[in-house]
């Protein structure tokens, strides 16, 4: 018996989970809130057109993405997929070198471990050990079926200052800070 082929669909998500290549491009200009590049060498008049949708421009908010680029300036950007046959990136991906180095190094299914930083209603900040120093890394948001172990028994919170497991794409585990 041959193998079944996997669902394109399913092999489709796993695509879009994985970084994709970054690439060096030219800003040829921008469609509404939108960036337009150029995805050949600079001034290649037959180069392939790509997109930065607004929420990829940058991790910083913005009204508009020429705050942040101007025409013709050369930038980093990742690919995120093709949408409608163009060739989609995020240049927020790319906006710090030594953040997107730490993220893709984590492997799914990886376990980290961290410092809970707090909780709101909406989600739990961790700051993960060896994470670039100033940012908070992780984020657990309260979903149905959430659940992590406190001194060996089962809760639904985390509380700051408590040390966490988290497995990337996956549930977290909380202790107390001496453990």
């Amino acid at each position: 018996m041959s193998e079944s082929l996997p669902d394109p669909r399913l092999q489709s998500l796993i695509n879009k989970l994985r970084p994709g290549p970054v690439r060096s491009v030219t800003v040829a200009g921008f469609d509404g809130a939108d960036v337009l590049v150029l995805l050949g060498e600079s001034g290649e008049e037959d180069s392939e057109v790509g997109r930065i949708p607004q929420h990829e421009v940058s991790i910083r908010r913005t009204d508009h993405p020429s705050e942040v680029f101007k025409v013709g300036q050369r930038i980093e950007a990742e690919e995120i997929g093709r949408w409608a046959g163009q060739l989609n990136l995020s240049a927020r991906a790319c906006e710090n070198p030594e953040l997107r180095a730490f993220l893709v190094a984590i492997q799914p299914g990886q376990i980290v471990s961290g410092t809970v930083s707090g909780v709101h209603n909406f989600g739990v900040f961790v700051h993960l050990d060896g994470e670039p120093q100033g940012l908070c890394t992780g984020f657990i948001g309260f979903l149905r079926g959430y659940s992590a172990l406190q001194g060996g028994e089962e809760t639904d919170s985390c509380g700051a200052g408590q040390r966490a497991g988290i497995r990337r794409r996956g549930g977290s585990q909380c202790s107390d800070p001496q453990v």
